[in-house]
């Protein structure tokens, strides 16, 4: 018999053991299940994330590298027109200094026609012995020589005019292209701060994306870890309030019985006692009775 019971021991400590181990399979299962579920979903997030950072990068590149060969060949064409204008400018004032040149020549050519024939002429007056015409002779040198200085006064005067306005205009020209250059070294500067401006905060934005990402895949892993605790500790609380739920209505329905048992005997008790009297009663009676008869 005590071999028999020992079996049966045996036997029942397999099967709670049986039941026991299957329960832990089941839950390393389930636990493995959801860590893998959780790792591919995070593994397929951070792929989608890098592949959508390396199309962005891509994106940047071909737009910067379109942005650098725009600006090549915007800049290509206005050194083109600036050369045009500079050529053409050039011609203008090459053309212009020819013009006044054979323009000076043709004043010293007439001059000099001018002074022979005044020469001349003064010569032809002065071989007359006339005084009056000596002195009209004279009076002709001087308003000869009078016109001679002032078409010399008025021919420097315009040289120098012409001159003036050729060196200032080529020091505007010259002031003209040191702004250019200045103006493009600022503009180029301005593209070069915008275009790192704008891939700094790419970055940043990618950057931030990307940690918010993990903090919010941390987040949902804490979470999950907490519910899973909190309904295992919730489950374990239910499970002792069911216990103690049930061990009340025990011991309240154990006390009803108890208390009605206790009420029942003494109403038994009550009707005993009440014909006992009853019998009592009777008995008197029928002595007082005989006694009277």
């Amino acid at each position: 018999e005590a071999t028999y019971r020992m079996a049966l021991i045996i036997q029942v400590q397999s099967i709670i053991r049986g039941y026991l181990v299957r329960q832990g399979m089941e839950l390393a299962t389930t636990s493995a299940t959801l860590v893998q579920a959780a790792w591919r979903g995070y593994y397929s997030c951070m792929t989608y994330q890098y592949d959508v950072l390396d199309i962005i990068i891509v994106q940047s590149l071909v737009r910067r590298r379109a942005a650098r060969l725009c600006v090549e060949q915007k800049r290509e064409d206005r050194m083109d027109r600036s050369a045009t204008l500079i050529q053409a400018q050039w011609r203008s004032y090459d053309c212009t200094m020819n013009y006044l040149h054979y323009l000076a020549d043709v004043l010293i050519i007439q001059s000099a026609v001018r002074r022979w024939r005044a020469e001349r002429q003064y010569e032809d007056l002065l071989s007359l012995r006339d005084e009056e015409e000596a002195r009209r002779k004279e009076i002709a040198a001087i308003q000869i020589q009078r016109c001679w200085r002032g078409f010399i006064c008025y021919a420097d005067y315009m040289f120098t005019v012409s001159d003036i306005v050729a060196v200032q205009s080529q020091i505007r020209r010259w002031l003209a292209g040191r702004y250019l250059s200045r103006l493009k070294h600022v503009r180029e500067v301005e593209a070069a701060t915008n275009i790192q401006r704008h891939w700094r905060g790419s970055l940043g934005r990618d950057d931030a994306i990307m940690r918010l990402i993990e903090i919010i895949i941390c987040q949902s892993i804490i979470r999950r870890f907490l519910a899973q605790a909190e309904y295992g500790r919730r489950q374990e609380q239910m499970e002792r309030e069911l216990t103690s739920s049930i061990r009340i209505q025990k011991a309240y329905r154990g006390y009803k019985a108890r208390q009605f048992c206790t009420q029942k005997a003494k109403v038994a008790s009550l009707f005993d006692a009440s014909s006992t009297v009853g019998h009592y009663q009777y008995d008197a009676a029928v002595v007082i009775q005989r006694h009277v008869r």
